[in-house]
């Protein structure tokens, strides 16, 4: 069993099937939702999931676990595909019967649109082509298995590229000439092994619902309550990581969109009312200049409104003994440090939610341009239970 420090991260998921096909660091593990599930029953008998910012679709796959409806919506469409990819029910003898159709390579070149035409130092030009033809083969499928194949087609380039990952940006490494075709078919084989294993022990005629969305948008639309609410919003200081998977991201054809978008001003917020983090923050916000912001479209109170917002729409959304359970911390501006442990409660307090646990996951050090260390924010989940 894994440490429960890790299950705020990805790293308690590594070694769970289907959880692990797609590495993304801030997602949280298995671990973590099942905790919060098992410790916080309800009266429901089939009871309803919810994941505001599935990303990879940990919450989904556990609710899955449990025999639940699961909902999820993530504004990316990265995270989006991924998720479909590892949550759906796919037919196993349609995935066998299409695989064929995939790997038939035709032998003209594709040719990259301009504006991705920098992830060719990526890749060798034999493996950059077996993943472009592959890719084309995979959106002529109709039937909802191609999202399972996107998953493997990402897996498949992420191994053959020259890239690697380091925080949020791109590093090139040395790497041999890899088969990429023989690669695909490899992990297609492995991962349905696995997806057969998951699907065997966990057997769920619930088709999840997965839509690539604003999660303030989906509750106006969405009438119907959820028992359990799962997720974890972008931290204050979040990073879109729109380099780190824009290989992804071109291959898919797809622009470079945000991975979130609580904080954004595209999203401000024009009600005024008695905001809860003027209270807590007036003295941090005042330091903020505008240069501090990483990204010019991105604004500190933006953030507070937007989450205070999701909190309490989240709230009315859930059935009367209905658990709400976030995973979050605060954040570095400029040279400001932003601990919202406190305030997350007393958001919790102030929209009549119960505060049934709260657990510091870790301590995450702060530094100044990456090396002056300037203090510590708390990382943790807190637990509330509607009145």
């Amino acid at each position: 069993m894994r440490k429960k420090e890790l299950w705020s991260t990805f790293r308690g998921n590594n070694n769970f099937p289907v959880y692990n096909w797609f590495y993304f660091t801030e997602a949280y593990s298995r671990g973590l939702v099942r905790e919060v599930i098992l410790k916080n029953p309800v009266k429901s008998k089939e009871p309803i999931l919810y994941d505001p910012f599935c990303g990879t679709g940990t919450s989904l796959l556990v609710g899955r676990e449990f025999n639940f409806q699961t909902y999820g919506t993530d504004i990316s469409y990265l995270m989006y595909l991924v998720s479909k990819g590892k949550c759906l029910n796919f037919n196993v003898n349609k995935l066998q019967e299409l695989l064929p159709k995939i790997l038939e390579i035709k032998k003209e070149s594709i040719t990259l649109n301009k504006e991705y035409q920098w992830i060719k130092k990526y890749f060798h030009n034999e493996n950059l082509q077996q993943i472009l033809k592959i890719k084309e083969n995979i959106e002529g499928i109709k039937e909802k298995e191609k999202f399972f194949f996107y998953v493997c087609l990402l897996r498949t380039a992420e191994i053959v590229s020259k890239a690697r990952k380091q925080g949020s940006d791109l590093r090139i490494r040395k790497i041999p000439l890899i088969d990429a075709i023989k690669k695909f078919q490899k992990i297609f084989d492995s991962f349905l092994k696995e997806y057969c294993k998951f699907n065997k022990k966990n057997p769920c005629e619930k088709e999840p619902e997965i839509l690539c969305e604003n999660c303030l948008t989906f509750y106006k639309t969405h009438t119907e309550l959820f028992d359990y609410i799962i997720c974890s919003p972008p931290y204050l200081n979040k990073t879109e990581y729109t380099k780190r998977f824009g290989i992804e991201l071109a291959i898919l054809g797809k622009e470079t969109i945000l991975q979130g978008h609580i904080g954004h001003i595209k999203y401000s917020v024009k009600e005024n009312k008695d905001w809860i983090y003027t209270k807590q923050f007036a003295k941090e916000l005042a330091q903020i200049k505008k240069e501090d912001y990483k990204h010019e479209e991105y604004d500190a109170n933006e953030y507070f409104k937007q989450l205070e917002i999701f909190v309490g729409e989240s709230i009315k959304h859930l059935h009367k003994n209905g658990v709400l359970a976030i995973v979050i911390a605060g954040g570095v501006i400029g040279n400001t440090i932003f601990d919202i442990y406190d305030y997350m409660q007393d958001l919790y307090i102030n929209n009549k939610l119960d505060i049934v646990d709260i657990k510091i996951n870790r301590e995450i050090t702060c530094n100044l341009h990456r090396t002056t260390n300037m203090g510590q924010i708390k990382e943790f989940t807190i637990v509330g239970r509607k009145e």
